[in-house]
């Protein structure tokens, strides 16, 4: 889910399946639309002119990934703002207002990071070591 929003019009260079703005995309040789990375895998065939997505019809775009990681951007959770690159690969992590699950596997809670680790410090649901059996089981 995206948690950003550009701060320059960039329309051109957002994945044509997604519409997303990543920082590595190919473009289709046929055609010449941007498919993301997370897309092209996923793909039968191009969207726009149908051809195959073998290696030879889409070629990775290093001007457009590169163009792309510099974008300005900010995040729609907290005031932080910043290139794309730094967004994606470190904001995301620690953006304290990203929804986040409980560590305890078997716990459904979820809420923002700067709440969640006073949820876990209380937490009742975890596994722990039966002295008797010694097996895994549900604390709860």
């Amino acid at each position: 889910m995206t948690h950003y929003e550009a701060l320059v019009e960039c329309s051109d260079y957002e994945c044509l399946v997604c519409s997303e703005l990543q920082l590595v995309v190919s473009t289709c040789c046929e055609c010449s639309i941007l498919l993301c990375s997370d897309c092209l895998p996923s793909l039968t065939s191009c969207p726009q002119c149908k051809a195959s997505p073998s290696s030879e019809k889409f070629a990775p775009n290093a001007f457009v990934s590169k163009h792309t990681k510099t974008i300005k951007v900010k995040c729609t959770l907290c005031p932080w703002t910043g290139d794309l690159y730094d967004f994606k690969m470190v904001h995301v992590e620690g953006c304290i207002e990203v929804v986040v699950k409980c560590k305890n596997k078997e716990c459904p809670y979820k809420a923002t990071r700067s709440l969640i680790a006073q949820h876990e410090a209380s937490c009742q649901t975890y596994f722990v070591r039966c002295a008797f059996c010694d097996e895994s089981v549900l604390y709860n």
